[in-house]
């Protein structure tokens, strides 16, 4: 299970989701919906933003997050009042990996957080292969010129 999650919502409504994500052993970090400060994503493995009904200000956290987080891959998991499919389309263009809709179940909540730390760690592999395969190519540039260089 993931250590550390960040609940972004309106102060009051945190309770349920705060409950469920406790039960489910992970440590809460807490970020208002829509407040300016950057947030410090540090040991942060995944998002749960409680939309509500405030889907304006998540959608301008959401991409506010993924502008900040450059190319680091989070996952963003939102929470949102009614099955409203608008509200689930504009979740995922914004940036969301996610949307559940209330009353979610902890079981469901904690199972989606768990699937999208899973998915950020298998980024992670991928971006260090990808790392290592850089270095390879650049040594094996750096060779070619010296063969080269020594055939010339």
């Amino acid at each position: 299970m993931p250590s550390t999650v960040l609940l972004s919502a309106s102060p009051a409504a945190t309770g349920d989701l705060r409950d469920a994500l406790a039960a489910a052993g992970c440590a809460v970090r807490d970020h208002a919906l829509g407040s300016a400060p950057t947030v410090n994503f540090s040991g942060v493995d995944a998002a749960v933003l409680d939309a509500g009904s405030q889907v304006t200000a998540a959608a301008a956290q959401t991409r506010r997050w993924r502008a900040e987080l450059g190319d680091e891959h989070l996952p963003v998991v939102w929470v949102i009042d009614a099955n409203d499919p608008a509200a689930v389309a504009r979740g995922l263009d914004a940036g969301a990996d996610a949307v559940l809709v209330r009353p979610v179940d902890g079981a469901v909540l904690a199972a989606q957080v768990r699937s999208a730390t899973r998915s950020r760690a298998a980024a992670g592999r991928v971006a260090s292969r990808a790392a290592e395969a850089r270095l390879v190519g650049d040594q094996l540039t750096r060779t070619f010129a010296q063969i080269d260089r020594e055939l010339d």
